[in-house]
């Protein structure tokens, strides 16, 4: 490996951080500061959803074959991120459940499900079973593929039960909304593809 090759990933992690240190800021900007109780399980479930859909929203920019990205840093190494960003994530996500619901219920007593909170769990359980079912060695490619595939399904469940939880207009509603710019970007890129291969097949 080169020392270009060093840097780039170098500078890789730096960009990371960076973006960790903004989208945490961006939480405590709207952090609800009540007693420091069983308040502290509420704020820390919403650091921990915060922190694991950034790391989902990245291990998606990984793999959508960036020319820049993959020129900057092999495809292989960008496959591995994916990898150790997607299981991050989803335990993290899974740390956020936990704590919410934990603490609805030594809040209140009880816990209110209400439509948005039935989208997040959707969002959840389709991210777990979808690491669940990866963590199955040798599998065939095809299957591989689509449950990748499904992840681009359930992203935006997770993206709804975010924007309904936002402060409108604070600055961690300006995040969701570039994640779901930049996911769309993604999805049309690919489609995009997808059409041009086939009318090149056509054309053949």
């Amino acid at each position: 490996m080169t020392w270009r090759y060093h840097m780039k990933n170098r500078q890789f992690w730096v960009l990371l951080s960076g973006l960790f240190v903004f989208v945490t800021y961006a939480w405590f900007k709207v952090a609800f500061w009540g007693p420091l109780d069983i308040y502290t399980l509420r704020l820390a479930g919403h650091l921990m959803a915060v922190w694991g859909l950034t790391f989902i929203f990245i291990q998606f920019v990984l793999v959508s074959r960036l020319k820049f990205l993959e020129k900057a840093l092999s495809r292989k190494l960008l496959l591995k991120y994916h990898w150790i960003f997607g299981k991050i994530g989803i335990s993290l996500i899974f740390l956020h459940a936990i704590f919410i619901l934990t603490f609805l219920f030594l809040a209140f007593g009880r816990i209110n499900v209400h439509l948005f909170m039935v989208i997040g769990i959707i969002a959840l359980a389709g991210f777990f079973a979808i690491a669940v079912k990866y963590m199955k060695w040798g599998m065939p490619y095809k299957s591989w593929r689509n449950i990748h595939r499904s992840n681009y399904v359930i992203f935006p469940f997770a993206l709804i039960h975010v924007f309904y939880n936002a402060l409108p207009w604070s600055l961690l509603y300006y995040l969701w909304v570039a994640f779901a710019l930049g996911y769309g970007a993604i999805i049309a890129a690919k489609i995009y593809g997808f059409v041009q291969g086939k009318y090149f097949q056509e054309r053949q």
